[in-house]
Parts: structure tokens; sequence; C-alpha cells
């Protein structure tokens, strides 16, 4: 039986929850999912026991183009389970070693009952076995009937959660509790009518269509809770408890923060189409910090909103946790993330304890994946990598060449940082593999690191303002749509032709590509011209950055274009009046880990070699002291 995908008492119920602000900010925002499900959650936190009693209603609708006859659904809690419980795939992917932990109290969710709105139940229809062993994070649901392409059914469910200590993402330390991926969620409906399910990935996160929620969370007198969407009024209680409403329109996830120590500042910032609530929730100690992520996360709405689209939403929402529970920092759900430190008060790069970093990245996660929602399991680089990018962007943009670090006159390029650090041992995969097919490091160091250093190695080859043009005109267009590598490739055909897509946008995110350069001895060379002496730059790998190499002698300085094309340049120079040698001295390449080969100097009157690197810089030189120091104690 067809019936409206939005009842109208629904409709009626969401007007009137949503707060003036957020009506004005938001406006109608069109999804791939429309017509969008509604989706109901109530949760009753015992911070005591750390469960949460919830209760859910779903309006579903099958948007797809088959009639569907199952439901499968993620049940994210139970990926926390020991190993004397049977574990799981997230346990035994080394989920938690992310974040340098081990579940010591485990998680779970329960359903006691999930039926269909008109009463007839589904849980006996349900099952865990979905093909995983050993693993508890799917649930396959069996349907009295197909559901017919456009039609929607209602669903309701009672369950209890547990949270685990904190191991990722989720759970709680002492009183500080975050409910992430707390509730049965059901998978993402493919428009070809296949389920998008998976297990509980070590090194994925999540995939999910756009839904318009309630959410209503109910908690002891004194606990503060903030959460994504807009605040539904004012706090009331009911009951002998708190009771805070929530709404969030066309988003993918809904998460809720409680602590009884949590102090909530915020300002109004003003976009060119409406004025968005900044929030920032933190703890005893953290107001100069909460101050400094206030500031920053102003600027940069800002800033990816002029790259990248304006964000569409009426509330942002960041959250400082505790030192205690560093393993739920930097993580971001729709219009909420939490940030990290700085524990000691500092929000400058690298000498604030990552503070400034986390915030500017969580905050790109609203763009990407939160804003476009690609399938972050399956191709976590157009989350991570892109999010990862544009994060080091704003920081360039904010603070020049002390992006990185900068101490008295010293500065280091967070370009340069990564560069060093980050792509010494390993040779990145194929960035477009899934998580699942990385371990922990070669994940790290090819979705986090090489993905951005390609990306500025495009910048600054080809042009910064043309590739914030081809981002931009990617996250515009797929706003909402779930997109895949093929809408990001056609962004950048746009931009930059034919030949790029094939030998740059392949080699980069595809084959992963890398250009390594060095410079060889100068030589004596003989043919029937005479004899001369020679210098060879050289270049190793697949990707075709253009470069050049400078040569400064007694006469001046003169930059000979070394073509993507060639793998080596051979220079005639003079060994008397020669003085340096460099290969790419504007720093375009930031896929080779190592420059102080790219470097040489000269001097005396026999043209004698110094030590080959004695040319580099001090920020060269201190750049490979980090590479020695992360090399024994780095991630």
């Amino acid at each position: 039986m067809r019936s409206p995908s939005v009842p109208l008492a629904f409709a009626v119920l969401l007007a009137a929850l949503l707060p003036v602000g957020a009506a004005r900010g938001q406006g109608t925002l069109a999804t791939a999912d429309d017509p969008r499900d509604q989706v109901e959650l109530r949760a009753e936190l015992d911070p005591v026991a750390h469960r949460i009693a919830g209760t859910l209603r779903w309006r579903f609708t099958n948007r797809s183009a088959r009639a569907t006859t199952e439901l499968y659904w993620h049940l994210y809690p139970n990926a926390f389970r020991t190993d004397e419980q049977g574990g799981s795939v997230f346990v035994r992917e080394e989920g938690s070693a992310i974040r340098d932990r081990r579940v010591s109290v485990p998680g779970s969710i329960t359903l006691t009952s999930l039926s269909l709105g008109d009463g007839r139940d589904l849980l006996a229809r349900s099952t865990l076995d979905v093909g995983v062993p050993d693993d508890t994070t799917q649930l396959r649901t069996d349907l009295y009937e197909p559901l017919a392409p456009g039609d929607s059914i209602e669903l309701r469910a009672t369950f209890v959660t547990a949270l685990p200590v904190a191991v990722a993402r989720s759970g709680y330390v002492g009183d500080f509790h975050v409910a992430g991926q707390w509730f049965p969620k059901l998978a993402r409906l493919e428009p070809d009518g296949t389920w998008a399910h998976f297990p509980y990935h070590g090194l994925g996160e999540f995939y999910a269509d756009f839904a318009d929620y309630t959410l209503t969370v109910a908690v002891p007198p004194g606990v503060v809770v903030v959460a994504g969407g807009d605040p539904a009024g004012s706090p009331r209680d009911e009951a002998g408890l708190r009771v805070y409403r929530f709404v969030a329109q066309a988003v993918h996830d809904c998460v809720f923060v409680a602590s009884p120590t949590l102090t909530v500042i915020e300002e109004e910032h003003p976009l060119p189409t409406h004025t968005v609530r900044v929030r920032v929730a933190h703890g005893p100690g953290f107001e100069a910090a909460a101050r400094e992520y206030l500031r920053l996360t102003r600027s940069g709405l800002d800033f990816f909103s002029r790259a990248f689209g304006e964000y569409p939403y009426a509330t942002l929402t960041v959250v400082v946790p505790p030192s205690a529970a560093s393993a739920l920092a930097g993580m971001e759900y729709p219009t909420l993330f939490l940030t990290a430190g700085p524990w000691w008060g500092s929000a400058r790069p690298l000498f604030g304890g990552m503070g400034a970093e986390t915030t500017v990245h969580e905050l790109a996660h609203q763009w990407f994946q939160g804003l476009v929602a690609t399938h972050e399991v399956r191709y976590p680089a157009l989350d991570e990598g892109l999010a990862s990018w544009a994060a080091d962007e704003l920081l360039r943009a904010r603070e020049g060449h002390g992006s990185g670090a900068r101490l008295g006159a010293v500065t280091l390029d967070v370009y340069e940082l990564e560069r060093s650090w980050g792509l010494a041992r390993v040779t990145p995969r194929s960035p477009l593999s899934a998580a699942y097919d990385f371990d922990a490091e070669g994940y790290f160091r090819t979705v986090y690191v090489y993905v951005p250093l390609a990306l500025e190695t495009i910048a600054r080859a080809w042009g910064r303002e043309r590739l914030l043009r081809a981002l931009g005109r990617y996250a515009r267009a797929q706003r909402l749509s779930h997109p895949g590598p093929d809408a990001l490739r056609e962004a950048f055909r746009t931009e930059y032709g034919d030949w790029f897509v094939r030998d740059v946008f392949d080699a980069v995110f595809v084959r992963g590509c890398t250009v390594r350069t060095e410079l060889g001895s100068v030589e004596s060379v003989c043919d029937d011209g005479g004899c001369r002496a020679e210098i060879v730059a050289r270049r190793t790998g697949c990707l075709p950055v253009p470069l050049e190499v400078e040569v400064e002698s007694t006469g001046g300085r003169a930059r000979y274009a070394f073509p993507g094309s060639a793998r080596e340049l051979r220079l005639t120079v003079d060994p008397q009046t020669l003085r340096r040698v460099q290969v790419d001295p504007g720093h375009r390449n930031l896929t080779d880990p190592r420059r102080i080969d790219d470097v040489q100097r000269f001097g005396g009157a026999d043209g004698a070699l110094f030590a080959s690197g004695d040319g580099a810089r001090l920020s060269t030189r201190l750049l490979a002291l980090f590479h020695v120091l992360f090399a024994v104690v780095g991630p």
C-alpha cells in the first residue's frame, strides 16, 4: 500500500520543534535520498551504568528501482566485544589500535523489540547471521511482503545500548559520555536495490542515507547534553529527569555528548544567506582553548564555505573532550565534531598539541564527507584524504609558512612536516583502496598523508586556484548525493582536461604515484664537440610533475625547466664559478620524502664539492632532524 513519505502530523511536529533560526538557516535541502526517511529517537542515559535505554520510530521509504523483501541494520556497538565474548571484525582488524586502546569494558546493543507500525513483530524475523563469522554488527530482517519502489513502512524498536570504555569514536571516560552510532541504524539502500551493508571495520567508518532526525535525550539533573542538529527549545524537567530535544534535517547520523562538567559558549556567525550558531562545549580548565576554537571554527566556516559551498545548517557544535578521553577525540558527525586538546591551552599548530590541526580537520569533514556523503568504508580517500588537504590549506592560508609550526623566527610548513615524516617508510598503495584493504600504518600514510601531499603538489605545479575550482565544483555539484570517485574525476576533467585525468589524477588516486629526485655528481663529458663539465638531475616515479633546477654561480642564478616527461636533465656547468645546484627550488613536489639529496653546494677555487646537502636551508635541516626523530618515535 502506497503511503505519504512524510506523515502530516510528523511534519507539523517537526516545524513546531525547529527553532526560528534553524528554519531560517536551513531552508529546503534537496538530497539524493528524497523523500527522506523520518527518524524519531529517544535516549534515556544512565551515566552510572553507562547504558542507554532507547526507542526508535523510523519511517522508511524504498527509493530504489526494485522491490525489497528485507532490511539490513547496522548494530555498531556490538563491535566493542572482548576476545572472550567472541570479538568482532572491528577487534580483529585492530580498530581500537587507531587510538592506542584495547576493549576493556565492552559495549553492546540489544534489541528488545522490533516491529512494523501496525504492530506485527519483526524481531522473530531477524537474524545476526549475515555471513560474517564471529561478528554481530549487522542484522537482517525479512519483511512480510515486498516493499515496492516508492512505498513506505513505519518501523519501531526498543533497545538497550551499553557504552564501552572509550576505545574509538564512542564510549565513556568517567562521567563524559559520547553516544556515537548508538542506535540500530538502517543500512543504505542503493538506487539499484542492493543494500550497502557491511560489518564495522577496524579502519572503516560509515555510510548512510540522509534523513530527518528528532532526538530526545533524558538524563539525571545536572547532566548537560549537546547533540548534532539544532536545540529545540530549552531543556525541561520531566519525571525527575532533565530532557533535551534536538532536530536535524538532511543529515546521515545522530550523535549526542553528555557530561555534568560541560559548559557551552556560543556565538552567531553570519554567512551570505543565513546565520550559523557556533557552539563550543568544554570541561573545566579549557576556557581559553574553547574561545580559540570558537574563533578558529568561525574563520574556517568562512574559508570552507567560499571554497566548497556554503555551510547549509543553522548550528555547528564543537566538543572539547577531557584529556582522559583522548580516544574519543578527533571525530566528525553532521553538524557536530569532537576536537582534541590543546590540554595546556595553546591552539597554535603543532605546539598546541594538535588542537588546531584537529579542529580544522574535523571542520573540513562537514564538507568531505558530511555534505557529499561518500562511502567512507569503500573510499576513505574521498573522506579523509580530501578533508586532510582542505584542513592543511586552511592552515596555510591562515599561518603562511608557519602552518606546521612557528617558534620565534623559525617556521615550518605543514606540508613539509607531513612529507618529512609521513612518507619515509611506506610507498603508498592505491588511495582508492577500501579501508579494510590497509593495515593501520599504510592507511594513515596513504590516506591522511600521501593524498593531501599529492593534492598540494598539484596545487603548486598547476595552480592553486585551479585545484580549488576543481574541488569546489565537485563539492557543490555532488552535495547531498553520495558520489563515487568518478564524480571527482569528472570535476578534474572539466577543470584540467582529459590528459590531466589520465596522466595526473589517475596517477595519484589509482596508482599512488610519487616522483623522487636527486642530483648526481659533476661529470666530465667528452665528445666530438670537446670536453665539458655536466651535472645531472634525475627523477624516478610515475607522477609527471614539471619541476625546475636552479644553478647558482658567481655570476648569478638561473633556473632550467625539468619537464615531467624527462627522466634526467643534464646541465653544463663551470666548476670554477659553480656555487650551488638545487632540484625543485620552489618545493612543488611533496611526494619525495627526502629533499637532502636535491641540493649540492660547491666552493673554492677548484670548485670542490662540499658534502651533499650543505646548501640546504635551516628549515630543511630541521625537517631532516624531524625525519630521524619520527622514524624512531613517530606513528
